[in-house]
């Protein structure tokens, strides 16, 4: 399992950000990610760097690690802000990503090899976000449009992809379905998901949105004789083959034998990354180490 850090982003400097990046990749760190917010949830009053600045930044000064948001929201990149899309028209998303495809394309100028696409469809926490600016509220549907079309662009373009799930969690059978047949990781936010396998619900299916690949079937329970958790991974027969899981979230306890404990049950839960928010990488990479 791979090991990354958040970098601090909720300031008006880009130098804590360098310090973390350069520290995390003398320590052994495998990777580096950034929120992609307006402001930090709840509080529009305080500064939040811009995510992809932020990471070419980080790009240009490290050689090893990999960087990339956690996650970028693909409501916020539409063209000029983007026009409310019906649910009777997918295809029109595909229209509305190119904005996003270009900033990660960029980042891949400055860091080849060494960028992970991380996005998201957003979720009702981020909403004032996107009303504070003028961007049209969108819908779940139009959401998960978007996020496909992104993905789908991404993979075919060769950069690694996280769907980040957030709070559409309930919902994951879209995510899944859109993992298993592009290949995409599914990343888990917080501590919930950790223990018992992985909670899903069965979602609806869906096809490509952009004419690539094919439709799928939803993916079923295990119960439902749908697939079977084995670790960290859903199986279905419907997609490729096991689904890829990330984990990112603050830890319950931010001392050395708590850290080891959430990397110990991550591992053995069988999550490819392990990506921890507010803890510095030195003490990741200790407790990732066996105790002497």
């Amino acid at each position: 399992m791979k090991l990354g850090v958040v970098l601090p982003t909720f300031t008006v400097s880009h130098h804590e950000a360098i310090r973390v990046a350069l520290e995390a990749e003398e320590v052994g760190i495998d990777g580096v990610f950034a929120y992609d917010h307006l402001w930090p949830i709840g509080h529009p009053e305080l500064p939040s760097m811009s995510v992809f600045p932020l990471l070419g930044v980080v790009a240009a000064v490290t050689r090893r690690v990999m960087i990339g948001p956690l996650v970028a929201r693909v409501t916020l990149y539409r063209e000029a802000g983007g026009p409310a899309m019906p649910d009777s028209r997918p295809d029109m998303a595909c229209e509305q990503v190119e904005l996003l495809l270009a900033a990660f394309g960029s980042l891949a100028v400055i860091a080849p090899g060494r960028v992970i696409a991380g996005i998201g469809a957003g979720d009702p926490a981020n909403a004032d976000e996107d009303l504070a600016y003028g961007l049209p509220e969108p819908t779940f549907q139009e959401r998960m449009s978007l996020l496909e079309a992104a993905a789908e662009r991404l993979r075919v373009s060769g950069f690694p992809v996280w769907l980040g799930a957030g709070a559409d969690a309930g919902r994951s059978g879209r995510y899944l379905e859109l993992a298993g047949r592009l290949g995409a990781a599914v990343n888990i936010w917080g501590d919930s998901w950790i223990d018992g396998g992985v909670n899903v619900r069965p979602g609806t299916g869906g096809s490509a949105a952009c004419g690539i690949g094919g439709p799928a079937e939803s993916p079923r329970r295990p119960e439902e004789g749908g697939g079977s958790l084995d670790r960290g991974r859903w199986h279905t027969g419907a997609t490729r083959g096991p689904v890829e899981f990330t984990w990112a979230g603050h830890p319950e306890g931010r001392d050395i034998p708590a850290l080891r404990r959430l990397i110990d049950r991550l591992r053995e839960g069988g999550f490819s990354w392990a990506v921890v928010a507010g803890v510095s990488a030195l003490d990741v990479a200790a407790a990732a180490s066996p105790p002497a």
